[in-house]
């Protein structure tokens, strides 16, 4: 377990590095410019296909453990609360881009 934790912290680091890159594209984005409305949306975009690709390695994590294991649930749920530490890090620095 304390490997896989390891792991987990090391998996969820470098989606962190990855969102951040996405967050730090642009200062801000003007809401009546269309073009910077479009490179917000593709922003938000890409922070999901990233999402989405890191939660198949948590899902193929979470699944080495058996589904009776109490450490699968407690694995799941740790990695969603570190998740949910990114995301109310990372996405209010990129809502709080945008500009009118």
């Amino acid at each position: 377990y304390e490997a896989m934790c390891a792991q987990m912290d090391s998996i969820l680091a470098q989606e962190r590095a990855q969102i951040m890159k996405i967050v730090n594209r642009r200062k801000s984005y003007d809401t009546r410019n269309p073009e910077e409305m479009a490179a917000y949306s593709k922003a938000f975009s890409d922070w999901n296909d990233i999402m989405e690709s890191y939660d198949m390695q948590r899902d193929s994590l979470t699944n080495l453990f058996d589904e009776t294991d109490p450490l699968r649930e407690q694995f799941w749920q740790r990695w969603m609360h570190l998740y949910m530490d990114i995301y109310n890090e990372l996405m209010p620095q990129l809502t709080g881009k945008l500009k009118q």
